[in-house]
């Protein structure tokens, strides 16, 4: 059975894990989050040349060190389709004064928790490590990030590697529903890239090609070096001029949404998602929309996850609990710094394709008329919860936050955000709807499709 999860603002991303630590049973909660009142004490610093470091102070025993560069697979080209997901798979590979045998164990002798996740937006470097730690794991993570060496004969061995992973994302339905949905909501481009290494460009991602990303996108004015937990006072001028000292920050043109389909025959059940254009992370919209995702909810048959909405959602009630042949439901809802993909994901048995459209739509049009208050509060209180629970950790912070500095330059916290949730009316979450639900569908379809109704017909139902 396929699980769907609603997606929180940040794009949906792979991670490389070579050598993982478990401190979750040491680790105290961040400030900030729902087991501390009291609010971080923040900062932002932007230095002359572009450069921003901010920090996040928490208790604990743990430091969190984050370095984003402000492109991911929405920056690539047909030239070079891959090469995100390449440099993720190639993030402790040697360095001009490393070797990766020697990354590998500088980062252990810290007893860091070290990772690197590639996004449609940005690249993330991260580095768990108790907090006496701090500056010795941020000159080692400076080293990676700004001098890759690229040895021919480790990109060459890495090609069999990333192409088991790109396997690994093509194989699975719930990652390619996915992968459809944005490649048609964005007509393949931009956000429309895939995440993944197509298999027919592994042989043109060479070192030449590696080096000209990293010399275009990890640019001063392109990083965002962030740390959460007990750091130095001088940590920023400790390290500073270890990181990319110039570079202005590369362009990047707006995704813009299409709408569009993708069926694909193949298996027995069906896997379905169907798409609306939906909000980025700065639109008056966000929080409206995010409590429609709430209300909607949804969540696999036999799961009483509190944050999909669970029983008591209008997904769950009306079709998991009144039906014997949906597996699954969930609204998701992707958000970006320029757009968004807002929908309904399911799984159903075969030869039910049409009913599981019918009654998805039908659930969409009514939500458009009428939300009632006890509705609406709780699924305040769910996408309240939600966003606060899944930013516990420090690496899931880090995320939120750095993905927000990376569009505005400024700072917002997990409970800063949520307080935004409270000014959202019944007026809101119908006028949203209703926006949304008036764009061009998406529609992506695996398994057993026949008889499922076209766009124009999904498009007469809503309205």
């Amino acid at each position: 059975m396929l699980g769907f999860r609603p997606h929180r603002v940040s794009s949906r991303t792979f991670s490389s894990r070579p050598h993982v630590r478990n401190f979750s049973t040491t680790e105290a909660p961040v400030e900030g989050t729902p087991f501390q009142s009291s609010p971080p004490e923040t900062k932002v610093t932007t230095l002359p040349n572009g450069l921003t470091f901010a920090s996040v102070s928490s208790r604990g025993t743990l430091s969190s060190l984050n370095v984003f560069v402000g492109s991911g697979s929405r920056n690539e080209t047909p030239d070079n389709f891959g090469t995100t997901f390449f440099l993720k798979s190639m993030g402790f590979k040697s360095t001009k004064n490393r070797s990766s045998l020697r990354v590998v164990r500088e980062f252990e002798v810290l007893g860091a928790n070290y990772t690197v996740t590639a996004g449609r937006e940005h690249l993330l470097y991260s580095a768990e490590v108790p907090a006496d730690q701090f500056a010795l794991a941020l000159d080692l993570l400076a080293d990676v990030i700004s001098q890759p060496k690229f040895s021919s004969w480790e990109v060459r061995d890495e090609v069999a590697n990333v192409a088991q992973l790109s396997e690994a994302v093509t194989s699975d339905a719930r990652s390619m529903l996915y992968e459809l949905l944005h490649q048609e909501a964005f007509r393949h481009q931009g956000l429309g890239n895939a995440l993944y290494a197509p298999s027919y460009n592994l042989d043109n991602i060479t070192p030449e090609v590696l080096n000209d990303f990293v010399s275009k996108n990890f640019t001063a004015k392109n990083i965002v070096v962030l740390g959460v937990g007990a750091l130095g006072s001088n940590w920023i001028n400790d390290v500073s001029s270890k990181f990319p000292q110039e570079g202005s920050k590369p362009s990047t043109r707006p995704s813009v949404y299409t709408g569009g389909q993708a069926i694909v025959p193949s298996g027995a059940s069906t896997h379905f998602a169907l798409g609306f254009e939906g909000a980025s992370i700065s639109s008056s919209d966000f929080f409206a929309l995010g409590t429609l995702q709430a209300l909607l909810g949804g969540a696999p048959r036999h799961s009483k996850n509190a944050f999909l909405g669970g029983q008591s959602s209008r997904l769950y009630s009306s079709l998991i609990e009144k039906t014997d042949w949906v597996e699954d439901v969930s609204a998701f809802n992707f958000n970006y710094s320029d757009s968004g993909i807002f929908g309904v994901a399911a799984v159903a048995n075969r030869g039910k394709v049409a009913e599981l459209v019918e009654k998805i739509t039908g659930q969409l049009k009514q939500v458009k008329t009428s939300v009632s208050s006890d509705e609406l509060q709780r699924a305040k209180n769910i996408f309240k919860a939600s966003l606060l629970f899944s930013t516990e950790k420090k690496h899931s912070l880090a995320e939120f936050v750095g993905s927000r500095i990376l569009s505005s330059q400024k700072i917002s916290l997990p409970s800063e955000v949520a307080k935004g949730i409270a000014s959202v009316t019944d007026k809101d979450v119908v006028n949203v709807a209703k926006k949304v639900f008036s764009s061009k569908p998406t529609l992506v379809a695996l398994g057993d499709v026949y008889g499922i109704p076209s766009i124009e017909q999904i498009q007469k139902s809503l309205s």
